[in-house]
């Protein structure tokens, strides 16, 4: 599997985090979205290299202390077929979950680097049967600014 590259922090988030303090503060409602498009352009490209398909729709918010990323469309062909019957809807989805385990491994650790927060809870579910991902992190602090 080729090796990704992270996405670049803005000149605006690395602006606030020297003006802050990278555990200092939060980002602004602009840098919030610009992290969310970063992240998920990232998350596009860890998918592909992964298994060769990313998802046809992604989103991930930020808001308040939590970051949630949600994937949709993102099984194969292969993995559709299977996930028409019963047995093959837990097959997919425990093999999914062992993806979205080794995507909290890898990417959890960046994740809290890049955001300077460290992640508190985390929990992730598969529908096979929906061809839908989600993955929900808590952080020890407050991401965006409220004002």
């Amino acid at each position: 599997m080729a090796a990704l590259s992270y996405p670049q922090k803005s000149k605006a988030i690395e602006y606030h985090q020297q003006e802050k303090g990278l555990h200092v503060g939060s980002f602004t409602n602009k840098q919030r979205k610009q992290l969310q498009h970063e992240f998920k352009l990232h998350m596009e490209k860890y998918a592909k290299g992964l298994i060769g398909k990313g998802s046809d729709h992604t989103k991930v918010v930020i808001w308040d202390d939590m970051m949630i990323l949600r994937c949709e469309g993102f099984l194969t062909e292969p993995e559709r077929f299977i996930a028409t019957t019963v047995s093959g809807v837990n097959l997919v989805k425990e093999s999914r979950m062992e993806i979205a385990k080794q995507f909290a491994t890898d990417k959890v650790p960046y994740i809290e680097e890049f955001l300077g927060a460290s992640c508190i809870h985390q929990t992730f579910d598969v529908e096979a049967d929906k061809d839908f991902w989600i993955h929900v992190m808590v952080f020890d602090k407050l991401l965006i600014e409220t004002k």
